[in-house]
């Protein structure tokens, strides 16, 4: 039994319609899942992965969707529950991608 088991359905929910935001984001830029995992790979910097991060979090703020904008705690939810899909996907880059983000947070 894996510890996915115990997350409840509202959040297993809730990151699964974020991951289908980030697919249609790297759509809409022509680019593929494929591609975008290929070049997370080469770098281990994190630099490509927080500058993603950051394009899809501009991707949620400007997006018009069938109901409008998201609300500013929907945008936020996708943008944490990506990151953190990520992060379980390339652990070693957490830290590193981690700092890049906290440093473009601090004025």
């Amino acid at each position: 039994m894996s510890l996915s088991a115990f997350v409840p359905t509202n959040t297993q929910k809730a990151r699964t319609t974020a991951i289908a935001a980030f697919k249609r984001m790297l759509e809409e830029e022509n680019v593929s899942m494929e591609f975008f995992q290929a070049n997370i790979l080469l770098d281990n910097s994190g630099k490509r992965l927080a500058a993603t991060m950051d394009r899809f979090g501009f991707y949620l703020a400007t997006n018009e969707g069938k109901k409008g904008k998201l609300a500013r705690n929907t945008a936020t939810s996708y943008h944490r529950n990506v990151k953190l899909w990520l992060f379980d996907q390339y652990p070693h880059l957490r830290v590193p991608t981690e700092l890049i983000l906290l440093s473009k947070a601090r004025p």
